[in-house]
């Protein structure tokens, strides 16, 4: 388990990496085409957005942590509710096996009677 944790620690640390040199690329593109681009700013005004949004995933590390945190739980309620209707789907079927035996019971334990109608 500890394995695993160290993995997940370097991963985690590397991606907080790449995401922080992605943004200063990201500001140095933003100030170095101050003025030079053609569809009036508006490219860089995307690129400004997203780089504050970037900036706050950055800042806000316990997101990261959150993000998985979330999944893992939706992942698990998904797995429970899939577990929890196999045996009731097995209860099911046979309920549905007990109605056949008692309804085909009741069809032949009558059917000697039909000629005497």
């Amino acid at each position: 388990m500890a394995l695993k944790a160290d993995a997940l620690a370097v991963t985690t640390y590397q991606a907080h990496k790449q995401l922080l040199e992605a943004i200063g690329n990201g500001d140095k593109v933003l100030a170095d085409s101050d003025g030079k681009v053609l569809d009036g700013e508006q490219t860089r005004n995307d690129l400004t957005k997203t780089l504050d949004s970037a900036k706050n995933v950055f800042n806000d590390k316990q997101s990261v942590f959150k993000i998985f945190s979330d999944a893992k739980a939706e992942l698990n309620a998904k797995v429970k509710a899939v577990n929890d209707a196999v045996p009731a789907k097995a209860q099911a079927d046979a309920q549905a096996a007990q109605d056949i035996a008692r309804a085909r019971g009741a069809f032949f334990s009558n059917a000697g009677d039909w000629w005497r109608i």
